[in-house]
């Protein structure tokens, strides 16, 4: 398992959590109906003498039957955080503009907003085997360096079954254009990206979509849609 922070362009950092076990989650989500529970082979490996179900393709298993309760653990105590202000530093490298900006407005209440916005999902070739630290880092950076030059956002990195897949955003607030549409397909051309900014291989833009965004959720846990 690799959990790494990776970005830094314009002080913006990305959490990626990869590796095995992510990719046999993704795998099982697969084999699974609803209401079921599926386990991939590492995880029925450790639970198979206590449990009963059915084997599928792969080495994943289909719970059955739990023979052996297990009690649940309690929660550990969370640690101690540093005073608030050096908080709030941390956690706005991981927040984007679009809402860091309504924070120091004193908008930070639920907002009721329909905007048209368009939402990149580009499939990045060549990170599919175990990239390393150094070379996530790279890539990671030479992406977000092309998307902001478009004016849009990273809104997910993602690295799992289906290999490695950027989803980005052009018209979140404050950055809205009539032409986010084309600034999104130019920001995976080829031709937006000289050959020492991207040391990668191919970007697939396999999906280009215009939706509405709006603000959903409570007060303590809101997010844009």
């Amino acid at each position: 398992m690799l959990a790494a922070h990776v970005g830094g362009e314009r002080g913006r950092w990305e959490y990626l959590l990869t590796g095995e076990p992510v990719v046999q989650v993704g795998l099982a989500e697969h084999q699974a109906e609803r209401g079921e529970v599926v386990l991939g082979p590492q995880a029925w490996a450790l639970i198979q003498d206590n449990c009963s179900g059915q084997a599928l393709p792969g080495g994943s298993a289909r719970l059955e039957e739990v023979r052996a309760p297990i009690e649940p653990r309690p929660a550990p105590p969370l640690p101690s955080l540093p005073p608030e202000p050096e908080v709030e530093s941390a956690l706005k490298a991981y927040i984007p503009a679009a809402i860091t900006r309504r924070l120091a407005a004193g908008q930070n209440a639920w907002l009721a907003e329909l905007r048209r916005i368009t939402v990149l999902f580009v499939q990045i070739v060549g990170l599919e085997h175990a990239p390393t630290l150094e070379r996530l880092q790279t890539v990671m950076h030479s992406l977000q360096t092309v998307l902001y030059q478009y004016e849009g956002s990273v809104r997910q990195f993602i690295l799992d079954d289906k290999g490695a897949v950027l989803i980005g955003a052009l018209g979140l607030p404050p950055l809205a254009h009539e032409d986010d549409a084309a600034r999104g397909v130019q920001a995976a051309r080829p031709s937006g990206r000289t050959e020492k900014s991207q040391p990668f291989g191919p970007l697939v833009l396999y999906r280009l979509r215009l939706i509405d965004s709006w603000d959903t959720g409570i007060p303590r846990r809101n997010r844009s849609s």
